[in-house]
């Protein structure tokens, strides 16, 4: 997956967009005012941009993370949305040390200059996307509009998101776009000059062969060494009895999700924030099957 990053600066490029000028763009601070619109962009999309999942994070959200919407109309019709999340990044608190036993002697020699560093760096910054999230879930267009169009009014909404934000004395020093293939990125340059382009972790895709008819079929096409290992995990896994938490389970055992959340999200090298400790439950009421938490249990 691709990123791409900009300091806000003066330089722009208006001249080249004169033809874009018939859309309007509106940032709204809660998905209730815009619903109606927000779903007839989206809703032949996906779950993640849906208003119930978005009304969640807004009532239960991570830390430090505001949400801001916006409303793309031409000739008064909505034909494109943007969700973005304004985050003021401490480096400091967002890095984690190595541990000890994996800390080789040059990483110790160059800790403290690093966390000099790390320590002096702190940003707000306008995310257009998701950051709890992987995926392409900062903005979606009508298909009449192209890629190239599509990335430049995103562009225009992030500077109109900015002055609203330096009107109430948060002014932005970044922007962010997240996330989306290189391939899907502008084929003209200038819809973003001055931006840096970043790669992050692959995002894990399973191509379906067509000749795999069943799960028997794909256990097959793997090399002997990993054939092993999936069966004997599903043998193991005949052991166990899973159950479906209803969201008064989740309710009940919320402690205990939020710190099995909390230990895997302490081990990661970089973390920009931490979820609400009622995200689980809130989530469970708000998309109803759509999300699923299980109870595992021994059978023995």
């Amino acid at each position: 997956m691709t990123t791409i990053t900009k300091g806000f600066c003066k330089k722009h490029h208006d001249n080249l967009y004169a033809d874009y000028s018939k859309y309007s763009i509106t940032i709204y601070d809660s998905i209730e005012q815009i619903e109606e619109e927000w779903s007839e962009v989206s809703s032949v999309h996906d779950i993640f941009f849906h208003p119930d999942f978005l009304r969640c994070i807004e009532k239960c959200p991570a830390s430090g993370i505001t949400p801001y919407y916006c409303i793309i109309r031409d000739t008064g019709k909505a034909v494109g949305i943007v969700y973005f999340q304004s985050k003021y990044v401490r480096l400091k608190e967002n890095l984690r040390k190595p541990g000890a036993e994996s800390t080789t002697f040059v990483q110790k020699l160059m800790e403290p200059i690093k966390h000099g560093v790390v320590n002096s760096i702190n940003l707000q910054t306008i995310v257009c996307g998701n950051l709890l999230l992987t995926g392409g879930y900062g903005f979606y267009f009508k298909e009449a509009i192209s890629r190239d169009e599509q990335f430049y009014i995103v562009i225009k909404a992030s500077e109109k998101l900015n002055q609203y934000l330096k009107s109430i004395g948060t002014e932005s020093n970044m922007v962010l776009l997240k996330d989306f293939f290189a391939d899907d990125t502008p084929k003209n340059g200038e819809y973003h000059t001055g931006f840096t382009k970043f790669s992050v972790q692959p995002k894990m895709i399973l191509e379906l062969n067509p000749a795999w008819k069943n799960f028997d079929d794909y256990m097959e096409s793997m090399k002997s060494k990993y054939r092993v290992r999936a069966r004997k995990a599903l043998d193991k896994s005949k052991l166990i009895n899973k159950r479906v938490f209803a969201a008064e389970d989740i309710a009940q055992h919320a402690d205990q999700i939020h710190a099995l959340y909390k230990n895997i999200s302490d081990q990661a090298d970089f973390n920009a924030f931490i979820l609400h400790p009622n995200y689980f439950e809130n989530l469970q009421l708000a998309l109803g099957k759509k999300h699923e938490i299980y109870d595992l249990l021994d059978s023995r």
